[in-house]
């Protein structure tokens, strides 16, 4: 039997002596040449783990960026990090011990990725303000593919986990809790926009205008989630073709789901408990076609 492995072209090119450059271009190369083509790279090319601490030579995640090549891991030690948005341009991974804290300070986006293959494990985000003029977040991703944001605890953010025009990103097991008062002041816990192959899964939402938001957005999954006494919808998704939600609870919104324009929607083995607000439905299904709902609870 014959195996392969797909390797970012980049690291191709640093055995070469070409830049450092992550591309969405993959080579399909056998694993032998591969185990050769690490053998053969320096050790400066090697992947490094930059360790951010506040009292350490990188006190930053600003700085850690700056130094950090592309596929390196940066490692974040307890402690509060108050910095302007962070801008994450190349593939990093960054990952959190005992879930520093980043703090948005009431006024902005905390952490911006706008490359792809970016790992988000293990922080814990707060205080980004309300914004009329922004779409404000604690993580936003725009058009870019590959990003796992997992494992994550968003408290007090306007929008939580904003996903703009990105493609194959799993958001997994992240805690979000917000304390809106009002629909007007308040953003949606996982907001996606024209995006596709996304995965939502494991996570659980509480205090956002809607749980879980999906605006032109195909071919993803929303699995296994806890949406809880948000302010309008649990979820809520218009224009969204081809998705699949399975094995969702949505508890004490003001509303469970709404379902808008929209074609091939399955919606198999949910729990709709207690929602009640000034439009009390479990779900409101609006001008779709061609979908199957299945095997779902309805409680009050």
């Amino acid at each position: 039997m014959s195996y392969q492995l797909r390797v970012r072209r980049w690291c191709v090119e640093v055995w070469k002596g070409g830049s450092v450059e992550a591309t969405n271009i993959h080579t399909s190369i056998p694993s032998p040449l591969h185990t050769q083509i690490r053998l053969a790279l320096p050790a400066s090319a090697q992947p490094r783990t930059i360790t951010v601490a506040p009292d350490g030579p990188v006190p930053t995640l600003t700085a850690a960026i700056a130094q950090a090549q592309p596929g390196d891991r940066i490692a974040v030690q307890p402690g509060v990090y108050r910095e302007p948005t962070i801008q994450v341009d190349k593939p990093l991974t960054i990952e959190g011990t005992g879930f520093p804290t980043l703090d948005g300070q009431d006024e902005r986006t905390i952490l911006h990725v706008t490359a792809d293959s970016v790992t988000i494990r293990g922080l814990h985000f707060r205080d980004v303000g309300t914004s009329f003029m922004e779409d404000r977040a604690a993580i936003k991703v725009d058009k870019a593919s590959g990003c796992v944001i997992d494992g994550n605890r968003l408290e007090d953010t306007f929008f939580g986990i904003y996903l703009a025009k990105a493609t194959r990103c799993h958001v997994t097991n992240n805690e979000l809790r917000a304390h809106g008062k009002s629909e007007s002041f308040s953003g949606n816990g996982i907001h996606l926009w024209y995006s596709t192959h996304i995965t939502i899964r494991g996570n659980t939402i509480r205090g956002h205008r809607d749980g879980i938001y999906f605006e032109f957005v195909e071919q993803s999954h929303v699995e296994d989630n806890l949406s809880e006494g948000n302010l309008r919808y649990g979820l809520h998704f218009m224009y969204s073709d081809r998705c699949r939600y399975e094995r969702n609870t949505f508890r004490d919104n003001g509303a469970g789901v709404a379902v808008m324009y929209t074609d091939e929607v399955v919606m198999r083995d949910n729990r709709f408990e207690h929602n009640w607000g000034s439009a009390a439905y479990g779900l409101l299904l609006k001008d779709i076609y061609d979908s199957e709902i299945v095997g779902n609870v309805f409680v009050r």
